[in-house]
C-alpha cells in the first residue's frame, strides 16, 4: 500500500468552508467551530499547519544546503536562467535531484559537468545515475545504495537503481553525511485514477519504494556521522514510511504551510524534505519559488554540526 496523507489544500479548505456555512447560519455556529478543531486536530500533522518549530540560534560557523528536484535538468527552459538561479542560492552544497534530459519522457544521462565546474570553480562533484552533489568542502567518500526496482529496469538502468547518493564531506575536520535522495513516486500522475493501471502502478511504486526506505534504514543504523538527509523523498508529513528514517527529525523550521510540489499549478504537498540527526543543528529553513524552472521549490538551509 503506498501511504498518502491529505493534501493541505484540502485539510484547510473543506473544514473552513463547513465552518463558514454553519457560523452563517448561526444555529450551526457551534457545530461550525467543533469541525474546524477536529479537522485541525485530526489533519494537523499531514497538513503542515500551522508554524513548525522554532529554528536553532546560528553559531559563527554554519553550512548553507540547497535541495532540490531540478525536473529534467535545464533541458526544457532556460539555461542561463537555471545556472543564474543556482548561483543565486550561494550554497556550500547543492544536493540536486534530476540530472538527467529525456527523449519523449524516457530518460537519459548527460552530460553538463564542465559547465558546472565553470560556473562553481574549486568544487568537488559526485554524480551517480539522476543524482548529483556538488560541495565547496572536500568529498572524502562516496557511494550509492542500490535498490532494484519491482520490475526489470528498462532504458538508462541508473536511472531506476541510483536513488540514494551518499557523499561524506569533510567539514573543518568533522565528517558530515550527506544523503541526496529521490525516492520512488507515490502514485502515477500520468495515468487516470480511475483506471487498472493506476492500481498496479501504485501497487508497483509503493514495492520500489519499501525496497529503498528499507537500504535507507540499515544505511543510517550503521553510520556514526552526523547526518543531513535531503531531497525528493516522496512522502508528506505524517506518514508511515517516515518511520523508516528514524531517529533522524524533520528539519523542517519555522514556516506555514511550507509545501513544495505543484500539480496543475497549485502547489499541493510537502514531498522535497530534509531530514538530520540530533548532532546536526538547523538554523535557517526555507522553499523557494523555482521561477518556472520545475514543479518542485528549493529547500534552503543553514545548519551546523554540534560540538
Amino acid at each position: 500500500m503506498v501511504d498518502l496523507a491529505m493534501t493541505p489544500v484540502v485539510v484547510v479548505a473543506v473544514p473552513l468552508l463547513v465552518g463558514a456555512v454553519a457560523a452563517y447560519l448561526r444555529r450551526m455556529a457551534a457545530i461550525g467551530l467543533a469541525v474546524l478543531q477536529l479537522a485541525v486536530a485530526q489533519f494537523g500533522g499531514q497538513a503542515d499547519l500551522g508554524a513548525l518549530a522554532a529554528c536553532a540560534d546560528a553559531p559563527a560557523h554554519t553550512l548553507r544546503v540547497t535541495s532540490w528536484n531540478t525536473l529534467y535538468w535545464h533541458v526544457d527552459s532556460d539555461r542561463d536562467a537555471f545556472y543564474a538561479l543556482l548561483r543565486e542560492q550561494r550554497a556550500d552544497v547543492l544536493v540536486l535531484q534530476e540530472y538527467m534530459g529525456h527523449d519523449a519522457w524516457v530518460p537519459r544521462p548527460i552530460d553538463d559537468l564542465p559547465r558546472l565546474r565553470a560556473e562553481f570553480p574549486g568544487t568537488h562533484i559526485a554524480a551517480a545515475g539522476e543524482l548529483l552533489t556538488v560541495s565547496r568542502f572536500p568529498i572524502v567518500d562516496q557511494r550509492v545504495l542500490t535498490a532494484e526496482p519491482a520490475e526489470p529496469a528498462t532504458g538508462w538502468r541508473e536511472y531506476w537503481t541510483h536513488r540514494v547518493l551518499r557523499t561524506d564531506l569533510d567539514i573543518a575536520g568533522r565528517v558530515l553525511s550527506v544523503y541526496n535522495v529521490h525516492l520512488a513516486d507515490p502514485i502515477d500522475i500520468a495515468v487516470s485514477p480511475l483506471s487498472v493501471e493506476f492500481l498496479t502502478s501504485a501497487e508497483y511504486l509503493g514495492r520500489w519504494k519499501a525496497a529503498q526506505l528499507d537500504l535507507l534504514r540499515a544505511e543510517l543504523a550503521a553510520n556514526p556521522n552526523p547526518v543531513l538527509l535531503t531531497g525528493d523523498v516522496n512522502f508528506p508529513p505524517g506518514s508511515g514510511e517516515e518511520r523508516a528514517l528514524e531517529p533522524l527529525s524533520d528539519a523542517a523550521c519555522g514556516a506555514f504551510l511550507p509545501t513544495t510540489f505543484a500539480f496543475r499549478g497549485l502547489w499541493w504537498w510537502r514531498l522535497d524534505r530534509t531530514f538530520t540527526s540530533e548532532d546536526v543543528r538547523v538554523h535557517e529553513h526555507a522553499v523557494l519559488d523555482p521561477r518556472g524552472q520545475s514543479t518542485h521549490k528549493l529547500q534552503n538551509l543553514v545548519v551546523s554540526i554540534k560540538e
